[in-house]
């Protein structure tokens, strides 16, 4: 004896028959309703934290704020490097400080309260940039980087400048004489 089954009818019965043996259509459906549904739902607050946090990561690789650098500390930099590069014997040595970023950098120039000795600091750096530049093709190479008696002067006038500049700002208390002689 053959059993006839009864089909449902109905929404109910189609929706049970559909979803027993769904066609590519429906299976689409299906996917796409079970992602858009936890994606409606939690979507919004996943977006909001990762560009919050996108926010956070960009303030944290953005160059910070530099304080202003007094210029007692500045000059001491710049002597020292004037210094070394009178005594240059290798282009690294030449070459190796950058008189137009760091402290002599114009944002960190800017910064300096405006009074003398903030003018001789800005003056040294360009002075010392410039003497880097004109005599640079002397210490091109290892076996040949002689620093010609020109800029070494030059470079000492830098230095001088930059000491009485330092001197004149009342930052130094004089040497007694008994404090010259030892």
């Amino acid at each position: 004896m053959a059993q006839t089954l009864i089909q449902p009818t109905g929404l109910a019965g189609r929706l049970r028959r559909t979803l027993r043996n769904p066609s590519i259509p429906v299976t689409v459906w299906i996917i796409f309703i079970a992602i858009a549904v936890p994606a409606a739902i939690f979507g919004p607050g996943l977006a909001r934290r990762a560009s919050e946090n996108i926010r956070e990561q960009r303030s944290l690789h953005s160059p910070p704020i530099i304080a202003p650098i007094a210029g007692a500390q500045i000059n001491p930099w710049l002597r020292n490097n004037a210094s070394r590069l009178m005594g240059a014997t290798t282009p690294i040595e030449w070459s190796g400080v950058n008189f137009q970023s760091g402290p002599c950098f114009a944002e960190n120039l800017s910064l300096l309260p405006k009074d003398k000795w903030s003018a001789a600091i800005i003056e040294g750096c360009h002075r010392l940039d410039g003497i880097q530049a004109r005599y640079e093709s002397s210490c091109v190479s290892a076996d040949a980087c002689t620093v010609p008696a020109e800029a070494k002067h030059e470079l000492q006038a830098v230095i001088d400048y930059l000491v009485a500049s330092y001197a004149d700002a009342g930052y130094v208390l004089p040497y007694e004489v008994e404090e010259q002689s030892q």
